[in-house]
């Protein structure tokens, strides 16, 4: 098992602490307190922040199951967001998804 990350904070967010829609973000205990609320069965592996899939294969060690990739995407201006989740090894084209979603990055 791998060591735990430290926790992130509220005073980590920019300005107040607060999110865009000026509501106070969710630590991880509301997170695992939610899942069980709905009876969702999970294990939760700690580990220090990873940027790529390589330093998460390497940090992670045998846990089985799919494990994914996230990619935070921002239009040029800043003003849409979106998280795109895929499968680790699977390639992914920025421009033709940006075409797919309409919009320029």
């Amino acid at each position: 098992m791998v060591e735990p990350a430290d926790e992130g904070t509220v005073t980590d967010l920019p300005h107040d602490g607060k999110l865009a829609d000026g509501s106070i973000p969710a630590t991880p205990d509301d997170l695992f307190r939610r899942r069980e609320a709905l009876g969702i069965a999970t294990s939760t592996v700690h580990h220090p922040p990873v940027f790529t899939v390589e330093e998460a294969k390497r940090v992670r060690g045998p846990v089985e199951g799919a494990h994914t990739k996230n990619l935070f995407l921002r239009d040029k201006k800043g003003r849409n967001m979106w998280l795109g989740v895929c499968l680790e090894d699977r390639d992914v084209n920025i421009r033709q998804l940006e075409g797919k979603m309409g919009t320029t990055r």
